[in-house]
């Protein structure tokens, strides 16, 4: 047997037909372990079932000939991909794919979280599991090729995440925006009008083709989302005339918002509005938190839940729902319908006192349905969250 402990961890090492095998065996906890798991690993060598010559292909070799071309081919996102794939080939060098293991994952991560962003900001919690995403992406693809036996990454945790924002944008800081877009920002005018009463995403506005605004119909129909489902957004009056007159403008142009200098569309504005928003003395502030004013203000006019969820193109009515208390107004319109029951209540047992009888007041909607949120928020009250059938009576007209 060619079993050796290395620290803590086994290690085995042999050579069939001139090929070398090496690895950890990291569940083994005694030799006598580590000598069947290494059994175990000839049998299925001969069996053509597991591992690769020690010489298999670098890590770095790997990515760039194989995992690229194919997110390149296949993924909106493989900019985001070459970028993070960069800094995966620097950590891990020159290393071969079948030595790496879950331990220099584990290390990477340590590491990314401790590392400080361009910007002089420490890195979050949610950017490290996306780029751990990325990483296990291309171990999943290596393993398919056969060119390691599992995944590494497969029992890294995930970090915990708390990258939630509520941040939205007040009527008063909409006025000094749109203020500040002027002169060489002005071309940032509709596509900000857009975005907040519309709630599209960046990516979808600058992917946004003339042939999908219909203004017959009076809508937007975006197609190329997030989540893969196209939807259609009703155009505001104040959307509609924006995009009617840059449409005049627009020429043979195929997409919406075009550089008028290049002829190409816009790719990002991220500089531009933050630039914008400084001129505006606005802080705190993100494009895609118009995106939240939209449904912030949907949530604050009392729109059901499930028709915001529909009109931002959420796949899942637990990201919707933190719109629902967004505001302060939200908050105190909830705190309102507690004390008018309350007033009614304490009116009503005044008058129990005095001899007279009287009906309780009806507070079916106050009282959640069994296993969901109980609250006396109206904005959340709809016949779809609460249906008749799933409501708990509480006090329906009986006498006290």
């Amino acid at each position: 047997m060619t079993i050796r402990k290395r620290g803590s961890r086994y290690h085995y090492d042999f050579m069939i037909r001139r090929q070398r095998y090496r690895g950890t065996i990291p569940e083994a906890r005694t030799k006598a372990e580590a000598e069947q798991a290494e059994t175990k690993i000839k049998n299925k060598v001969y069996e053509r079932k597991y591992g690769k010559v020690s010489a298999s292909r670098q890590f770095a070799e790997f990515v760039n000939s194989t995992y690229l071309p194919w997110a390149r081919a296949n993924k909106r996102s493989s900019s985001d991909d070459e970028f993070h794939a960069k800094v995966f080939c620097r950590h891990f060098g020159k290393k071969s794919l079948n030595e790496i293991d879950q331990q220099m994952i584990e290390e990477f991560k340590v590491k990314r979280m401790k590392s400080i962003t361009r910007y002089g900001r420490t890195r979050r919690p949610a950017s490290v599991n996306r780029e751990l995403a990325i990483l296990s992406g291309i171990f999943r693809m290596a393993v398919d090729y056969e060119e390691i036996g599992q995944n590494p990454c497969r029992k890294v945790d995930s970090l915990p995440e708390n990258n939630q924002r509520t941040r939205h944008l007040s009527f008063d800081e909409e006025d000094r925006l749109f203020a500040a877009l002027t002169g060489d920002r002005e071309y940032l005018r509709t596509l900000v009008t857009v975005a907040i009463y519309a709630g599209s995403r960046r990516g979808e506005l600058l992917r946004l083709r003339w042939s999908n605004v219909d203004f017959d119909l009076n809508a937007i129909n975006f197609t190329e989302t997030k989540t893969n489902k196209d939807r259609s957004v009703p155009m505001e009056p104040i959307v509609r005339e924006a995009l009617s007159e840059l449409h005049d403008r627009a020429g043979d142009a195929e997409y919406v918002f075009t550089n008028s200098d290049t002829g190409t569309r816009y790719t990002d504005v991220k500089k531009s509005f933050s630039a914008a928003c400084r001129g505006a003395s606005i802080t705190d502030f993100r494009f895609h938190d118009l995106r939240h004013t939209f449904g912030t203000r949907l949530a604050d006019a009392g729109v059901d839940v499930v028709k915001i969820k529909e009109l931002m193109g959420h796949a899942s009515i637990v990201t919707t729902m933190r719109y629902i208390h967004a505001t302060d107004k939200g908050k105190r319109g909830a705190i309102t319908v507690l004390s008018e029951y309350r007033q009614q209540l304490v009116a009503s047992l005044s008058q129990t006192k005095s001899g007279r009888s009287y009906n309780l007041p009806q507070v079916v909607d106050v009282v959640g349905a069994p296993g969901m949120i109980r609250t006396c928020d109206p904005l959340i009250r709809s016949q779809v969250l609460y249906p008749t059938e799933l409501r708990v009576p509480f006090f329906v007209n009986s006498k006290w």
